[in-house]
């Protein structure tokens, strides 16, 4: 699989999470229902989808972007 195809899986993986994770808050709200929220794993998905975006808009792949991160913060 190429890298930029890889870029593309993590996007519509991430999206698909969101969604997920989202969708059963909004229809217990409507239902008058009380749910469990796991706010950290939504906020990582978040992230994880905004980094794909940029990957995409920059024409650069996600691996390329996260060894940037990694060599910016000394990991």
């Amino acid at each position: 699989m190429t890298p930029q195809i890889f870029t593309y899986v993590i996007l519509i993986v991430s999206v698909l999470y969101v969604v997920y994770s989202i969708y059963p808050i909004f229809k217990a709200k409507k239902n008058n229902q009380e749910i469990v929220v796991k706010p950290i794993r939504i906020v990582a998905a978040v992230i994880v989808m905004i980094l794909a975006i940029y990957a995409i808009a920059t024409g650069n792949t996600y691996d390329s972007i996260i060894d940037a991160i990694n060599t910016k913060y000394g990991r």
